[in-house]
Order: C-alpha cells, then structure tokens, then sequence
C-alpha cells in the first residue's frame, strides 16, 4: 500500500476502500448492498487471474461460476474462510489442490 493513502477497514486487507463502501472497505470485503455485480465480477476477474484464491472474508454479488466466469477448474490453496455469497456459487467440476480452507472455527479442511 502506498504511505499515505487509506486502506481496507478489513483488518487483514491493505487494499484502497471502494469508493461506494459505507464503511471503509475494499470492494471484496464491503457489504454487498454498497457493490454491484458487474464491477465485482470485473475485479475478481483480475485478482484470479494473478493466481490468488485466498477468498477469506470476501463478499460475494450475484451468481458466480467459477469456471464459466473466470475459467477456473482447480483452486490452489483456496480459502473461502468467512466467505459470504450473495447469490448463487457454482463450483462445477472444479477439484481444489493443496487443500481448501473453509472454516478454521470448524477446523474443516478439504
């Protein structure tokens, strides 16, 4: 993060606030009422594409296919702790390598 500028209200996030959040966070983790769909998506679509699949606390708009969206078949080291999904997530024929984190409270792990 730059010095200076503000980051995500997230305790564990260092990204810019989205401009629409009520409450100071990035667009993963701000309320899904204060994001819309397509520019989610779009976002996501990048984070994926980095090779990142650390999900914790995200907020999830609309319906989300992994696969048919961002063309994901296989998550590495996934994390989906805390995650919330505002609609409908399709998972496919997706297969998770290196585990997938899903609740550490539960201490459940795939």
């Amino acid at each position: 993060m730059t010095e200076g500028k503000p980051s995500c209200a997230y305790e564990e996030c260092d990204r810019v606030p989205h401009k629409t959040s009520s409450d100071g966070r990035c667009i993963f983790h701000a309320k899904a009422e204060d994001k819309n769909e397509r520019e989610f998506k779009k976002t996501l679509k990048k984070y994926i594409e980095e090779g990142n699949y650390d999900f914790r606390s995200f907020v999830f708009v609309g319906d989300i296919d992994f696969e048919k969206d961002f063309g994901v078949a296989v998550f590495k080291n996934a994390s989906f702790e805390e995650a919330s999904f505002q609609g409908r997530a399709d998972f496919g024929g997706a297969s998770f390598q290196g585990g997938a984190e899903i609740n550490r409270d539960s201490d459940h792990y795939y």
